[in-house]
């Protein structure tokens, strides 16, 4: 054993921003795999029954597509003035009327 126990060749270990070997070659293993396979991929989506498709579509938009944060305002309406109540309600009002 060249090294002590708890000592390696390189104390200040991997440089930052440098990617793992390993799980970078996996990836580009698995881009390729899909790469190499779009037909079969379609053709055994469009197979299965309407809501395994959704399902598996689904699936697969997670990885493409960010999930949307929820936002949330808390208002204290007993806090408000009576000019920001009347500007709340006309905005609600004008997002109501555009829904229609």
């Amino acid at each position: 054993m060249p090294f002590k126990k708890g000592q390696s060749g390189n104390p200040k270990g991997r440089a930052k921003g440098k990617g793992n070997k390993v799980s970078g070659s996996l990836r580009q293993f698995v881009v390729d795999l899909i790469d190499g396979n779009r037909e079969q991929i379609k053709a055994d989506i469009a197979a299965l029954e309407p809501r395994e498709r959704i399902q598996a579509l689904e699936k697969m938009m997670q990885y493409v597509i960010p999930k949307m944060e929820r936002s949330v305002e808390d208002v204290r309406i007993s806090r408000l003035s009576d000019e920001e109540l009347t500007e709340l309600a006309q905005n609600i009002l004008t997002e109501i009327s555009d829904e229609d």
